[in-house]
């Protein structure tokens, strides 16, 4: 899970299996919380969803109660520009928002077996007309498929793709 403080940094936090019940109630989307007595520890994630060297463990002393008064962002973005992704100044291994319009899109690929690994791609372009693609994958691929197969207007459709992963294949 991400947790976000009210200056909007993120930071990547786990619960192992044993002690997850005793704090489930307040692990919601969109909630907010107090943790006291978290474990923090260095984040060896292969993939960083948030702030890259450290991650919150709870464990059984970790304390959580509802937060009443949160006033911080409730989305909490990280914006990229296009041109930071298409010269390849992003690192694979960080996650990161970008937000575009989309003047064109492919097909639902579904040719793999396993739904998680049906994708669809999308053409976005920003505000300064840079263009970049990018794959949607599984739940979300579908997401997308559906509303723009019942949303066949003439309007704009702009898109906001949290914790966006960058492959790059031969450089691009």
């Amino acid at each position: 899970m991400i947790l976000m403080d009210e200056e909007g940094r993120k930071i990547h936090a786990s619960c192992v299996k044993k002690w997850f019940p005793k704090f489930k109630r307040y692990l919601k989307e969109d909630s907010s919380i107090y943790v006291k007595k978290p474990n923090v520890a260095p984040n060896t994630s292969k993939f960083k969803f948030a702030h890259p060297e450290s991650k919150l463990n709870f464990y059984h002393d970790t304390i959580v109660k509802d937060c009443e008064n949160f006033s911080g962002s409730a989305h909490g973005f990280h914006f990229v520009d296009f041109n930071t992704i298409v010269s390849n100044n992003i690192l694979e291994s960080n996650s990161f928002d970008i937000i575009g319009h989309i003047f064109e899109y492919g097909h639902m690929d579904t040719s793999e077996q396993d739904k998680s690994k049906h994708k669809m791609l999308l053409h976005l372009q920003d505000i300064e007309d840079t263009k970049l693609k990018i794959t949607l994958w599984g739940h979300n691929a579908y997401y997308m498929h559906d509303f723009l197969a019942n949303n066949n207007s003439l309007a704009p459709v702009v898109v906001i793709v949290q914790f966006v992963r960058v492959k790059f294949i031969n450089g691009l």
